[in-house]
């Protein structure tokens, strides 16, 4: 432990926060009753067992002077390591500060577990090797804690000692170096796998493609030769790509003028030829018409029409237009033309008046004269279709040269494509011929140096044997580690060599052979000051043991009032004892005997402020 800071806590700082720093070797305070030395010893075992004991914290929690009472404490485990302990209204709540893993508030099995990773402990088990072997309670009577009916043969303190030390920093640093070694010589071994398997695949493939007969010129030759051809084809690809370009922009031109010759003027005359030619046919019908007219004006004079009204049941067919007659002539006359049948407003007013008439001889004459204009406006139209014709023919001829220029320049584009992918096709081969070369070249560069991976291998059998037996060296210490902690199981055999003390231990007897007269007592029959000091000794003897092997680096124990319970002789052994142990330990010692605190070589832990306001804050 190197330091504790108490805020709030009656009797240790009701107006304050008090710091204290301890030091190695022995720390004493001397106060008169009610100044707060057990307080002070039992803050420090709260401070780093929280709440272990749920109904001890009602006690302690009364002597809060307010909801922010606090208790913080500096521990050395592995690393240092700040514990703030917060006393709420619903218990301790536990805040860790560890360098390396940060700060975090951590629940009552959380802070369990941090023990454990930390001390080989759980947070009940540490509390129970705290009471054993840290802290000697005011008027403790018991052997290390424990009293014959909870624990007669103290097998459990032995254990749970046991467990503790298995944490200790030699076992933890042999263990990581065994992983360290078992990690190496995985490593060794999977570098030793890959050399293993690249040197399967190098002699497969010698084998298969025989690069042991081709030398490295021979490939060199071959893979220029391949790198200049593929060169010559690229170029030549180069320039046909270059001509397909051309071709294409081409025929995008032609396209372009093809569009370009079918423009409005020739649309407009395509239009202007197809309504001649609808005008032209329109004229030739009425031609026909009236051809026809003339010719049935022609009959109807020539012939009467009485007479053919008469006849006209005996003809089959109309003598105008030679359609066949039908058989009631009235029922024809409403519609038009009795013989044939044709319509009133297609027949001539002439034509007309003669079938309800005696026919006069027609006039002809304006028939013919309208024929004639007719024959003329149908020879101009034809003229102008014609002109038409040949403006349209004209584009028709031009758009079929731009068409077939255009069918030339594809035809031209499907070869250069056809080039083209013969090309490529050459040049992947070529180039798949380059790279098989290549690899050759690979595989034989790795043959060269197969002898070198060779050496590697071997090197790395030997390494991976050197692992091996510092392993087995390892593990050797590891069991020795092992049989050294078993010790611990028969504690009867060890502890007149490490006492110290002219005593001789059976945890199994519970006794005590005291070595000044060679007497053997049991350990009932011994007054409560023999016990209390006989305790005080086992206690120091225990963490010699632990200091001795390497399983902590300091000792600690909290003496609380050991006056209470040791008359003045052993009172003064029991300071020679302290002062004489002091190097390696750290203890706190609580008294009101001024000749005691005055024989002992300590840091004084003032207690010059420590006020108790009631004696009831105790007895609640």
């Amino acid at each position: 432990m190197n330091s504790l800071e108490v805020t709030e806590v009656i009797p240790i700082s009701e107006s304050a926060t008090r710091r204290f720093q301890f030091y190695a070797g022995i720390n004493a305070m001397v106060a008169e009753n009610a100044k707060g030395k057990t307080t002070l010893c039992d803050i420090i075992e709260r401070s780093i067992c929280s709440d272990a004991h749920a109904q001890r914290y009602s006690a302690f929690a009364r002597k809060r002077k307010t909801k922010d009472a606090y208790i913080k404490s500096s521990w050395l485990m592995d690393t240092e390591v700040q514990i703030h302990q917060a006393l709420t209204d619903a218990g301790v709540k536990t805040t860790v500060s560890d360098r390396g893993g940060g700060k975090k508030t951590l629940p009552r099995q959380e802070y369990s577990n941090f023990l454990s990773r930390k001390l080989h402990l759980t947070l009940n088990e540490f509390q129970e090797l705290f009471q054993s072997l840290y802290y000697k309670r005011e008027d403790d009577f018991t052997l290390l804690g424990r009293t014959e009916e909870t624990d007669p043969q103290l097998l459990a303190f032995f254990k749970l000692l046991n467990k503790f030390t298995s944490g200790s920093p030699d076992d933890i640093r042999l263990r990581q170096e065994i992983n360290q070694k078992k990690t190496e010589k995985k490593e060794l071994q999977d570098k030793l796998r890959k050399i293993e398997e690249e040197e399967n695949k190098i002699r497969t493939v010698m084998n298969t493609i025989g690069i042991s007969e081709v030398s490295e010129a021979i490939l060199d030759a071959k893979y220029d030769d391949l790198s200049r051809k593929i060169t010559e084809k690229r170029r030549e690809l180069e320039n046909i790509e270059k001509v397909k370009s051309r071709i294409e922009e081409e025929i995008d031109k032609e396209t372009d003028e093809l569009y370009n010759v079918k423009d409005e003027h020739f649309l407009n005359a395509v239009k202007e030829l197809e309504k001649i030619k609808s005008e032209l046919s329109l004229k030739k019908k009425e031609r026909i018409q009236v051809q026809r007219e003339i010719a049935a004006a022609s009959k109807v004079g020539n012939e009467k029409y009485g007479y053919l009204k008469e006849k006209v049941s005996r003809k089959p067919k109309c003598e105008f237009c030679g359609t066949n007659l039908a058989e009631e002539w009235n029922n024809r006359l409403q519609v038009g033309c009795p013989l044939c049948g044709t319509e009133w407003a297609k027949l001539s007013r002439e034509l007309r008046e003669g079938l309800f008439a005696e026919p006069e001889k027609p006039d002809t004459a304006s028939l013919e004269l309208k024929l004639e204009e007719i024959d003329i406006e149908i020879k101009k139209l034809e003229s102008e279709i014609r002109n038409k014709e040949v403006e349209v023919n004209e584009v028709k001829s031009a758009e079929r040269i731009i068409q077939n220029k255009i069918i030339e320049l594809k035809t031209k584009l499907k070869m250069r494509e056809k080039e083209i992918k013969s090309l490529t096709q050459t040049i992947h081969s070529l180039t798949n011929q380059q790279i098989s070369i290549k690899t050759e070249k690979e595989f034989l560069t790795t043959k060269v140096n197969l002898q070198e991976l060779l050496r590697k291998k071997l090197d790395l059998q030997k390494r991976i044997d050197e692992k091996q037996d510092e392993l087995d060296e390892l593990q050797k210490l590891e069991n020795i580690s092992h049989e050294r902690n078993q010790i611990l199981e028969n504690f009867q055999q060890a502890t007149l060599e490490i006492f110290g003390y002219g005593m001789l231990v059976n945890p199994k007897e519970m006794s005590i052979t005291l070595m000044v007269d060679h007497s053997t007592r049991a350990y009932e029959s011994l007054s409560g000051g023999e016990k209390y000091f006989i305790d005080i000794c086992l206690r120091i003897a225990v963490w010699k043991y632990l200091l001795k092997n390497g399983f902590t680096r300091q000792g600690m124990l909290i003496i609380d009032s050991p006056e209470n319970s040791l008359d003045n002789e052993r009172l003064g052994l029991l300071a020679e004892v302290l002062n004489s142990e002091k190097e390696n330990f750290l203890f706190i010692v609580t008294t009101r005997n001024q000749e005691f605190y005055e024989k002992l070589d300590a840091q004084i832990i003032d207690s010059g402020k420590f006020v108790q306001t009631s004696l009831f804050d105790f007895i609640k």
